[in-house]
């Protein structure tokens, strides 16, 4: 649905926006907790993240783990900012932890460069 002016509605999707901000940024999701995130990188035989998930609220709660990875040629023409290498959703008692692992393709590390993997919630 198009955005309607006379009554400042602004539509269905965030296609439309000129300048403001978006209602609800991407990330923005409710929780009744708070979280942590630990990461390891396990190159040995195959590459391992290992992703420690801390619930450091007072309740018990589920999150989804999203992990993303940067590599040399990140943002120039035709290549993406980041790429999800995978995701997750874990349960995590109140001042609990939980270990999430994702494996990557090899392929990933064929480009000479700085390598940067990024976890956060959906």
């Amino acid at each position: 649905m198009r955005p309607d002016q006379s009554d400042e509605y602004p539509g269905r999707t965030y296609r439309f926006y000129n300048d403001k901000g978006a209602v609800y940024p991407f990330g923005y999701g409710l929780s009744y907790s708070t979280w942590q995130y630990s990461l390891y990188v396990d190159v040995a035989r195959e590459v391992t993240v290992s992703v420690n998930v801390s619930n450091t609220g007072h309740m018990d709660g589920s999150i989804s783990v999203l992990l993303f990875h940067k590599g040399p040629q990140s943002g120039v023409v035709e290549n993406p900012i980041k790429s999800l290498i995978g995701f997750e959703k874990v349960f995590v008692t109140a001042h609990g932890f939980q270990m999430v692992r994702f494996r990557c393709r090899q392929k990933i590390f064929d480009e000479k460069g700085e390598h940067a993997f990024e976890v956060g919630p959906s």
